[in-house]
């Protein structure tokens, strides 16, 4: 039976990866079918034909997550370098401007960089100009629990509050601060580079999931509406009534159903597997109360 051609803005698996790799993304078969299993793409097609074909829009949407090729304008994710954490201030100068949301100052980005220079990401446009950012860090339930009471800001957070990553060692986090540039007037390109930062951080995550770090949990707060829309599309938890504009969220990494984390939690539990003698330890983390936990 005569291969047919697929129809209309569609490509045959052949020509989805030469499509991919002509801009820049070199991959395999294998690949578009891991993007199929992730849900990214659709095969499409007869039941009766074993040949499906790819949606161009939808190639393009990978595309453009994975290397930042959004509207003709090139942009790159990467871990944060010391040099670039002046950049960040700047930028999040412009994003914070009221009594309660300052610019974290410059130093104390780099206290939690000098500590452990994991969790901080950015996205840049190729003359080296940031347009989007993000800071994790790992503290203390005791340290957590201050800062989700409006205890103490991102600003209060010093160096020696911030917790190593180790293997085998569970340690939540926070979102301490994340942005993009506001001086982007086009919001679906700005939303574009966020969705950049969001991709190349869960890359980032999946990693460290193989170097055996345990998440179990995710803590942020927001006072802005795009900051809820953003919580609220990662179904997070809320973590305790909101107190005027200011909302609080949590998120159970281990359990959560988002691609964010998903890969994560692939190379977490391999790394268990090749590693059984610290699943003691994360045992010990659950049967404990932790910050996000209903009081008793």
């Amino acid at each position: 039976m005569p291969r047919l051609q697929p129809p209309s803005g569609y490509l045959s698996l052949k020509d989805a990866v030469k499509f991919l790799s002509d801009h820049g993304l070199h991959v395999s078969e294998a690949m578009i079918y891991k993007y199929v299993k992730q849900g990214r793409l659709e095969r499409e097609g007869p039941e009766s034909r074993k040949q499906k074909y790819y949606s161009i829009d939808a190639l393009k949407k990978i595309l453009r997550e994975e290397t930042g090729r959004t509207g003709g304008i090139e942009v790159q994710f990467s871990q944060a370098s010391i040099e670039d954490l002046e950049k960040i201030t700047q930028l999040s100068a412009k994003l914070f401007r009221t009594a309660t949301l300052r610019p974290i100052p410059t130093e104390t980005r780099k206290s939690w960089y000098e500590k452990e220079n994991r969790g901080h990401y950015v996205v840049k446009r190729l003359n080296g100009d940031i347009v989007a950012y993000l800071h994790i860090v790992a503290l203390t339930d005791e340290r957590i629990e201050a800062y989700m009471r409006d205890e103490i800001r991102g600003r209060d957070i010093t160096g020696e509050d911030v917790q190593r990553l180790e293997p085998g060692k569970p340690v939540g986090c926070v979102v301490v601060s994340i942005g993009s540039d506001p001086g982007i007037k086009d919001q679906a390109l700005r939303h574009r580079y966020t969705s950049v930062l969001l991709h190349g951080a869960s890359k980032e995550i999946e990693q460290i999931g193989k170097q055996g770090i345990i998440i179990p949990r995710l803590y942020a707060y927001t006072e802005s509406k795009s900051g809820i829309l953003m919580s609220v599309r990662m179904k997070m938890k809320q973590y305790a009534e909101p107190v005027k504009n200011r909302y609080t969220y949590w998120l159970d990494v281990l359990q959560s159903s988002i691609q964010l984390v998903r890969n994560y939690q692939r190379s977490l539990g391999e790394w268990f597997v090749r590693h059984p003698e610290h699943a003691q330890a994360l045992a010990e983390w659950l049967h404990h109360s932790h910050p996000g936990d209903p009081l008793m």
